[in-house]
């Protein structure tokens, strides 16, 4: 049997420091590569955020798409589609820099990675104190999940297609009939 040795935090950050082609993100000593993504996966992304964008633009909450690399745990660190903060901190040590503060993510799924993002880098997210809302979009068709931190726990909701999600952390809503139109779903 062979066991792949794990990678420790310290060796994943050098990594990441010289890396120039691809990102990678780490969960307890694993690394995996980030692919690429389809067109509509990445027009929905490009959606939200330009709503997003439009609505946090003049105060202090800032969204980025796909490239900002964020700390979930002291052993995981993963590049969400979208992720907000309220303002920005970043842990500069390392390059690129590490987001410690997300504030709304958001995760646009695939085929490939749809069962883990709805399983355990979902909980991931969750576990974050500073993170209010975690959204789940479908890129192959409308279906869409809102997760809300509430008193207790973390409430799920369905969002049929005409909501305008309002996302209470960030003061931000989305109309995700609009984004998925842009994306040509």
């Amino acid at each position: 049997m062979h066991v792949r040795p794990l990678v420790t935090v310290e060796a994943y950050l050098a990594l990441e420091a010289v890396e120039t082609v691809h990102r990678h993100e780490f969960w307890d000593g694993d690394l995996w590569a980030m692919t690429g993504t389809t067109p509509e996966h990445n027009d929905l992304v490009r959606a939200v955020v330009r709503q997003l964008d439009d609505q946090l633009a003049g105060g202090p909450c800032h969204a980025y798409s796909e490239s900002i690399r964020t700390r979930v745990s002291a052993t995981r660190y993963l590049y969400p589609d979208i992720v907000v903060a309220c303002p920005p901190d970043f842990e500069r040590a390392h390059k690129p820099p590490t987001l410690l503060n997300a504030k709304v993510v958001v995760e646009v799924l695939s085929e490939s990675t749809a069962s883990f993002d709805r399983g355990d880098k979902l909980a991931a997210y969750q576990a974050v104190d500073t993170v209010t809302d975690v959204l789940l979009l479908a890129s192959d068709g409308f279906d869409a999940a809102h997760y809300t931190r509430a008193e207790g726990g973390w409430l799920m909701r369905a969002c049929p297609r005409d909501v305008k999600l309002s996302l209470a952390g960030v003061s931000a809503v989305l109309d995700l009939d609009a984004a998925y139109r842009a994306a040509g779903l």
